[in-house]
């Protein structure tokens, strides 16, 4: 009996092991392992703020100020005045839309070289000069941080 118990315990362990590992204390695991956090300070509303995710969504220098670049390839919503879905983890180039009332927009690309590396997305929004500004700060394996201007929508 007490031999099945060791038997039993040690395969458990070796199970565990094999979906469980670390690499640079990041955990490889079945669960949310990305995240996001936006902060807004008044007058800005946070239920305004649509964040979206795409896979080589962006194609740099090929986008007229104004307009959305390639808007179709942004297939994940991430945030829409609430965190909606998780942050997918992949390796690559990693696109994001951020919107605000459907006025303003900014893209940008957070490269990733191995997909077992996580993150955690951090964005504050805030009035500047009667512009929205967006400071990010992306911690993780492939730390990234920026405070940009959002660019305002041409309208039709």
């Amino acid at each position: 009996m007490k031999k099945k118990i060791i038997i039993s315990f040690t395969i458990l362990s070796v199970f565990l092991g094999g979906f469980i590992f670390f690499t640079n204390n990041q955990y490889i695991l079945f669960w949310k392992l990305n995240a996001i956090n936006v902060t807004v300070e008044k007058p800005l509303i946070k239920e305004k703020i649509k964040i979206e995710y795409g896979i080589n969504a962006n194609y740099y220098n090929r986008f007229v100020i104004g307009n959305i670049p390639h808007r179709e390839k942004y297939s994940v919503l991430l945030f829409n005045g609430e965190v909606k879905n998780d942050i997918p983890n992949k390796y690559g180039e990693n696109d994001f839309l951020i919107t605000y009332d459907n006025k303003y927009y900014l893209t940008f690309r957070h490269f990733k070289t191995n997909w077992k590396r996580h993150h955690k997305y951090e964005f504050r929004f805030y009035l500047k000069d009667n512009n929205i500004f967006i400071q990010a700060e992306i911690k993780g394996f492939y730390n990234e941080t920026f405070n940009k201007p959002m660019i305002e929508l041409q309208t039709k």
